[in-house]
């Protein structure tokens, strides 16, 4: 795992800024891990935007612990996280699961026991297309309980 401070540059708008700083993950796919070296990462290992809980009455927002988003990452790249989804799904579940192995992440959320993960290609404000997982936290992990394709 990296993490680093970010800036954003906005296009959408008539005079471009910059954007206060933000955090950022990198996560490595199981097996190889980065090296000191920085490397053009695949697809799948860009950074991501530091994930956030949020309350649900509204009331804060606050950043989710490295040990949480790690353990969201490893879930959600785990292949058999989504056997009983595929089955169901039939061909459309395969291609699902190809699409979360090589789309980067784009988004984590969580609310209460409920976690969204959103793995996308954005070119632009609502220019986009990805993935959507939708994660129910258990006592002993993650299960997933939808999973479905976006476009904007």
């Amino acid at each position: 795992m990296r993490l680093g401070r970010v800036y954003g540059v906005p296009e959408s708008k008539r005079r471009t800024g910059i954007l206060p700083p933000g955090k950022y993950f990198q996560i490595s796919m199981p097996g190889p891990a980065f090296t000191e070296q920085f490397l053009e990462p695949p697809l799948s290992e860009l950074p991501f935007e530091w994930a956030r809980i949020y309350d649900p009455k509204g009331a804060r927002d606050f950043p989710m612990s490295k040990e949480e988003v790690l353990a969201i990452v490893d879930f959600v790249h785990q292949p058999s996280s989504y056997k009983r989804l595929i089955a169901r799904e039939g061909a459309s579940g395969d291609d699902r699961l190809r699409g979360v192995l090589q789309l980067p992440i784009f988004q984590i959320e969580r609310a209460g026991n409920q976690v969204e993960v959103q793995f996308a290609y954005m070119h632009g404000l609502m220019w986009g297309y990805g993935l959507e997982v939708t994660l129910e936290c258990t006592p002993t992990g993650y299960k997933v309980k939808t999973w479905g394709e976006w476009v904007s």
